[in-house]
């Protein structure tokens, strides 16, 4: 059996208000959802990532075979092949407001970030504006990078070197951030807001396990 939990919070699109305390404290209120996967025997527990969408549990494995285990229902769906979410889905994504977000460092629709539509079933293009001044390594080393959100925003920390070798010289991490905006018809569009360096060393090969948000 594998536990999934997730916290919701206000700046992540809970519903309910911050608190006003005497003094003009301001107290975030979170909210915590606790998902069981089921003990099946035809289910990968080992899996790369996972996203929670719309209170539905999906779940990438290392052979790119797709889980969605829906808890209400019960009911669970398995993808080895011919489905459109496994074919660009990897480690570094996130959620933000119920979409499912990519760094696809191949651009197979032409730009770094995707969206899955889950309605539709398919993979779409967030153009950036700002994305010539994008560090080569988000292109070179995407696939070793990390995506998380802050604020509704999406951010990808990527090194400047690969986690697999260890090179002389200096290491670094950058940390991209992108804001995100809906357009009529739907169409989500990102802006390159910020773009900075964040870590360096000169002595081990330097390795990003986790990017998340965490709001105290």
């Amino acid at each position: 059996m594998v536990v999934i939990s997730e916290i919701a919070d206000y700046d992540n699109g809970d519903k309910k208000s911050p608190q006003e305390l005497p003094g003009g404290e301001t107290r975030i209120i979170t909210t915590t959802r606790r998902w069981t996967w089921p003990a099946l025997s035809n289910v990968r527990i080992d899996f790369v990532t996972y996203a929670v969408v719309k209170q539905r549990i999906y779940t990438l494995s290392p052979r790119a075979w797709c889980h969605a285990y829906d808890p209400r229902e019960r009911t669970l769906e398995t993808w080895a092949g011919g489905h459109e979410l496994r074919g660009l889905w990897q480690a570094s994504s996130c959620v933000v407001d119920g979409m499912l977000f990519n760094v696809d460092p191949g651009r197979s629709l032409g730009h770094l970030v995707i969206v899955f539509d889950l309605k539709k079933q398919v993979w779409r293009p967030v153009k950036l504006k700002g994305a010539h001044g994008l560090p080569p390594c988000v292109y070179q080393y995407g696939y070793e990078s990390r995506m998380g959100s802050v604020g509704r925003k999406l951010v990808i920390l990527v090194g400047n070197q690969t986690q697999w070798w260890d090179y002389e010289g200096e290491k670094s991490i950058w940390c991209v951030e992108i804001g995100l905006r809906r357009r009529q018809g739907g169409e989500i569009r990102g802006k390159v807001e910020s773009v900075d360096v964040v870590f360096r060393t000169t002595k081990s090969t330097r390795s990003i396990e986790l990017c998340r948000t965490v709001i105290v």
